[in-house]
Parts: C-alpha cells; sequence; structure tokens
C-alpha cells in the first residue's frame, strides 16, 4: 500500500499523514486508533520505543571491504 493509498484509507490528506509520520504533527487519541486499526496493531504498539536502531541522516559512508586507501 502506497502512503497516498493509506492517507486516502483513513480520509486524511496525504501531507497530513505524511507529517504525523515525520513527527511534525500532533494527532488525537482519535486519529491514534484509526491508524492503528487501519495497520492492523494494538492503538500501544503505536507508542512503544521502535525495536531497531534508527539510521542517521544522510547517506552511509562507503564500505571498502578489504581495499587500500591513501589513508590505510
Amino acid at each position: 500500500m502506497t502512503q497516498e493509498q493509506f492517507a486516502e484509507t483513513l480520509g486524511y490528506s496525504l501531507k497530513f499523514t505524511q507529517r504525523i509520520e515525520g513527527g511534525r504533527e500532533n494527532m488525537t487519541v482519535r486519529t491514534a486508533a484509526m491508524l492503528a486499526d487501519a495497520l492492523g496493531v494494538p492503538l500501544v504498539a503505536l507508542f512503544r520505543k521502535p525495536r531497531t536502531k534508527q539510521p542517521g541522516p544522510g547517506r552511509p559512508k562507503k564500505r571498502t571491504h578489504g581495499i587500500k586507501t591513501a589513508a590505510g
């Protein structure tokens, strides 16, 4: 499902759902319940810490895999 389809399922604009996902928008308990229902997860799951580490900003550094560099 695309973000646009998900937003349509919820009855919200794509921009609004993207702002929620990015943490730039506050939502009501009702909206959180609708999101949880659309995702098929319990409401409490939206408030748990992520299990995986979030990636840092920007492009990851290249891996050299044994290739010698000028510094190495």
